[in-house]
């Protein structure tokens, strides 16, 4: 790999990670319950898996450097590869509410934007 690329995997990588612990931070602030980070199951890696009132919250953290960046930062395979492991949690579980979270993370105000059932697991 060249020297730039790496550079730049390494620079992403580190601000991903990061970003997933402030965002790590902001959901246990607003009283969510941490289970796992960087969970691999079967269809995809959820960044964060978090419990609050009885719901499974599968989290997808985004940091970007500018704001609308983070907003279009969700591929649709990603959205869709969250959806199939969410339905095999629900098959898997079937007395669960679960849900998918989007918390968009960049470096200036507001900083963190928690968007509540934004992968519309119930959906397609």
């Amino acid at each position: 790999m060249h020297k730039i690329m790496k550079h730049f995997a390494n620079t992403a990588a580190r601000h991903g990670w990061w970003g997933e612990q402030f965002a790590l931070l902001a959901l246990l602030f607003k009283g969510y319950r941490p289970l796992a980070r960087n969970w691999r199951g079967s269809s995809a890696e959820v960044d964060i898996l978090v419990w609050k009132k009885n719901t499974l919250v599968l989290v997808e953290v985004k940091f970007r450097r500018e704001q609308l960046l983070a907003h279009n930062a969700l591929r649709p395979d990603q959205a869709q590869r969250l959806k199939h492991q969410a339905q095999r949690l629900r098959s898997r579980y079937p007395e669960l509410t679960i849900r998918g979270d989007l918390l968009l993370v960049y470096p200036h105000f507001p900083f963190i934007e928690h968007h509540q059932n934004a992968l519309a697991l119930d959906e397609g």
